[in-house]
């Protein structure tokens, strides 16, 4: 037998049959709701993308440029996204494709389904499942990058509200797109439409390195972290940098391999940014990255290979450590058996050349948050 693959021809979204009379246009947008057979046709269409077969994807991605040109097209994606009751594959999905419209062309959107959209997205932060709270994060992350605060009024009440939420789901979704923002654009909420916005922020997400939940832990140092290393640090965040590094020497001992990463990006940033605060610090603060160095976790040990390169400013407090670094720096750079086996077979044999320029130029690693 055939499976059916969907491929009927999509009829007409119910409200575009006025799609030639603006005040009727409005109006609909204005109070939507989805034509149920246009729905359907979408959902089948959706889910067929899990097929892996070219032609198939093919006549897929040719019918969704076709559907991109309805005005309320990007309605159908939110309201497939938002909803509990269809499947997980078709609404992230769905998801994905409205993120990738918005990022396109969301200035371009009609302003009620910018409205809509808005208004339904900040829903999906407390959704069960987890792709779709992060898929929810990115896409509110999309629009307010692309934005401003004044152009989503309640934005940041709403996240923080659901800050505060009983519910570990609904505060995952929150800081999960707070961090997916900061990372995107911090400059973004130094508005000056909204001069208190980090002042509120800020004290919220320091409640958070006590969490007994890693993910919250992460979320909560992640954003902070941007306030740190941006180019203007913020005045909220300057005069609360003793209360962030006390919380950040509190992480020192974290379990969590993601957390003590963004530990180690927290000193490389205060040293570049605050050097004076970690003075009476700092053999502390070496004598742990020291111990990051050595993690049993590359990824950490990688990140804080970074602090290496910034600490000559205590040169003097370095020194006595230098006995004890440089055979870890020296191990790290040696290559295992394993390192050598998945080399290419030009790269093993050519130990016997002189190396070239770029192949011995300092190269040091950074990442986001």
């Amino acid at each position: 037998s055939t499976q059916s693959t969907g491929f009927s021809c999509f009829p007409p979204v119910k409200p575009l049959s006025f799609v030639h009379s603006f005040l009727s246009e409005l109006s609909l947008l204005m109070d939507w709701t989805p034509n149920q057979e246009s729905l359907k046709q979408l959902i089948e269409l959706l889910g067929n993308a899990k097929y892996s077969d070219i032609t198939i994807q093919k006549r897929i991605q040719e019918q969704l440029t076709s559907f991109g040109q309805f005005i309320d097209f990007n309605n159908y994606l939110l309201f497939i996204f938002a909803n509990t009751q269809y499947d997980d594959y078709v609404r992230t999905v769905s998801g994905l494709i409205l993120k990738n419209n918005i990022k396109n062309n969301f200035p371009n959107f009609n302003p009620y389904v910018q409205n809509y959209i808005k208004r339904g997205v900040l829903g999906c932060l407390s959704d069960p499942i987890l792709d779709v709270r992060h898929t929810a994060g990115t896409i509110i992350t999309t629009i307010f990058t692309a934005s401003n605060l004044k152009d989503w009024p309640g934005l940041i009440e709403a996240l923080i509200q659901a800050m505060e939420s009983p519910v570990l789901e609904v505060v995952d979704g929150a800081l999960s797109a707070l961090n997916k923002m900061c990372e995107d654009a911090p400059q973004k909420f130094y508005d000056d439409a909204f001069p208190g916005v980090l002042d509120i922020l800020i004290p919220k997400l320091f409640v958070f390195f006590s969490s007994p939940t890693p993910k919250l832990r992460e979320y909560a140092l992640g954003c902070l972290n941007q306030f740190i290393t941006t180019d203007n640090m913020p005045l909220a965040m300057s005069k609360r940098l003793e209360t962030y590094l006390q919380g950040v020497f509190t992480l020192t001992q974290d379990p969590t391999p993601e957390i003590r990463k963004r530990v180690c990006r927290a000193f490389v940033g205060l040293i570049e940014k605050k050097v004076e605060l970690l003075v009476p610090h700092i053999r502390n603060i070496i004598q742990f990255m020291l111990h990051c160095t050595k993690d049993d976790d590359e990824s950490v040990a990688l990140e804080a290979c970074e602090f290496w390169s910034v600490v000559y400013y205590y040169k003097d407090d370095l020194r006595s450590f230098l006995p004890e670094l440089f055979p870890v720096l020296l191990n790290g750079m040696a290559y295992s058996a394993i390192d050598i086996l998945l080399m290419g077979e030009e790269e093993a044999e050519d130990y016997n050349k002189p190396d070239l320029q770029k192949d011995i130029k300092p190269r040091f690693h950074h990442q986001k948050s």
